[in-house]
């Protein structure tokens, strides 16, 4: 959410750069504008690492997902040959 005290300029970040990075590691998220346009978002990097675990989690529950879910094109034929491999049994 945007409020007075998370939203800096350029020329903030010029002037102060320190303070700004101090201000994202304490309030969280810092937003940057540039002629009254957002342009970036500064993060302490304990949150940049907190939101690239999250999405790294996130996509690894999909892979799982989609390996957990039925192709239903395959037939079973994955599974088949998987089981023939390590089994050296012909039907599961």
């Amino acid at each position: 959410m945007l409020t007075q005290k998370n939203v800096k300029t350029i020329s903030d970040m010029r002037e102060d750069p320190k303070g700004l990075l101090d201000q994202a590691k304490k309030h969280g998220p810092t937003y940057i504008f540039y002629r009254s346009q957002p342009k970036g978002v500064l993060l302490s990097l304990k949150e940049y690492n907190r939101l690239c675990d999250m999405a790294e989690d996130y996509a690894d529950s999909l892979k799982a997902q989609e390996q957990r879910s039925p192709n239903p094109k395959s037939n079973g034929a994955l599974i088949r040959t998987c089981s023939r491999n390590y089994t050296g049994r012909h039907e599961l």
